[in-house]
Parts: C-alpha cells; structure tokens; sequence
C-alpha cells in the first residue's frame, strides 16, 4: 500500500502581546519596531501559554487571502464561519504531565487532543522557546537540533531564520528549515468576533522526509502559514491560514490551504 505523503503542520499557542500606539509630528500613529507596544518579552510570553480550542473550516474550494503586511492595517475573515472540526489544545506542567520524563529538559508541554492525542514538549529561556520532541501515539519524535519557536523579545518587523533536524522511533527522519517574519500589525475580523491591536506573523518552510521503507520516496512540503496574535485573550492566537505543496521526485503530488480560528476568552 503506497503512503501517502507526510505534511508537517506545526500549531503554537502564542502571548500576550504588548502593543501600545503613540503620535508622531503628524499626529499619526506611530506603529513602528522601536515602540514598545509592538514587543513581547519572554516574561509575557509565558504569562498566557494556556488552553485554546482550534475551529478548522474547509476552504478547499474557497478562494483565501491573507492580505496584506504593514501597520495599522485591517484583515476580514468573517465569511469563514463553518468549521467542519474542532480540536482542543491542553497546556500542561512538566515534570508532572506523560513523557517529560523523555524530555527532562522540557518545562513546558502542550496535548493535542484528537482521534490520537499527540504531546509536544518545548524549553522556555529568558532568550528563546524551542521544540524539542514529541509523542503522537506510540511514536516518539526527537529533535536532534531543536526548533527555535521564537527569539526574545518578539516585535512587530521581527525576522529570523532557523534549521531543525527530527528522528522518529519508527525511521522517519524530518530535516527542516524556517524562516519567521512579524509582518502586520492592525484589526482583525473573523467569525468569533473582531479584534484590534493584533499581531501577524508569516511562517515559511521547507521540509523534507525520509522514509525507512526504500520504496517510500522522500517528499519534500513546502509550507507557508500565517498566524495572527493579540494579547487581551486567552492563548492569544485568534487565526491560521496555511498553504503547501508536497513534491515527491521533484513533482507536486498534493497542493493544499487550510482555515482555522479560535474563539478566545478575554484576558
């Protein structure tokens, strides 16, 4: 039986997010990197690492746009109110929650609850979170070279690459590469409501997978996500809009968009 291409779609639960606006010489708002609004320290990002539930909706057959980068922009999701699913994210303590036992050096865990529950476990530093494995089923996924989520403090026009290398305990072997941009700053309207002072941030990637089985061939996904963050709501993630295109040999054998929303609680 042929395997269908593996696609890597990592989901955060981001912060409270510190965005202040003041008057320039012109009485216009001044949103730019240096104001202190459009920063996160590493303090406020772990004061709302928390629950959320994720809403996807099926836009398969939809036109999306993400719109567009910059300050003191709007964004109109709204039309995108059907959710076909939902899944609930469950912030967890380590060393007290299953498998940080594995991960000793992890002190923050998040479940992904589902029709298998998948765990990941992450390091949070004064400078930096990172990723560093995870256990979805009865499959463990280590980070040889861990994911750098983010890079402290997080500001608006914030931009940083990283590489990350993962071995699975069945044979699979995921080596990735990233690039993280914080490209808009304004309002956002989605199905759960409207929301001001927000955050955009465009995530890019490349992965490629390796395959123990020689019959499987290596698939490479490329992956671009936006995510949007405001700090006065629980989790602070309000919505995701992702593409990809899956290669094997070279061509495209899956080309794919997705929609999810949540519909936080106010902080």
């Amino acid at each position: 039986m042929k395997k269908q291409p593996l696609y890597h779609y990592t989901f955060f639960v981001f912060s409270v997010l510190i965005l202040f606006s003041c008057s320039d010489d012109n009485g216009k708002p001044d949103e730019g990197p240096d104001e202190p609004g459009n920063t996160i320290t590493q303090a406020e990002f772990d004061a709302t690492l928390g629950d959320h539930t994720r809403f996807s909706v099926d836009v398969s057959n939809q036109e999306v746009d993400p719109g567009p980068s910059g300050s003191g922009v709007s964004w109109d999701f709204s039309k995108f109110d059907n959710p076909f699913s939902s899944n609930f994210q469950e912030a967890l303590n380590c060393p007290d929650t299953e498998g940080c036992d594995v991960f000793p050096e992890a002190n923050r865990a998040f479940l992904l609850h589902g029709d298998i529950d998948s765990y990941s476990y992450f390091t949070l530093s004064k400078n930096e979170y990172l990723r560093i494995g995870g256990i979805n089923d009865d499959i463990q996924t280590t980070m040889n070279d861990p994911e750098t989520v983010w890079k402290f403090p997080i500001a608006y026009q914030q931009e940083f690459s990283d590489d990350y290398h993962e071995t699975g305990s069945n044979g699979e072997i995921t080596t990735a590469t990233k690039d993280i941009e914080v490209d808009g700053y304004g309002t956002l309207t989605t199905a759960a409501g409207t929301f001001s002072n927000t955050l955009r941030v465009k995530m890019s990637y490349t992965v490629v997978v390796d395959y123990p089985d020689p019959l499987i061939p290596q698939t490479q996904t490329n992956l671009v996500q936006y995510i949007w963050l405001n700090k006065n709501y629980a989790g602070g993630l309000l919505l995701g809009v992702l593409f990809s295109e899956t290669k094997v040999n070279g061509e495209a054998v899956g080309i794919g968009k997705g929609l999810y929303y949540t519909d936080p609680e106010p902080l």
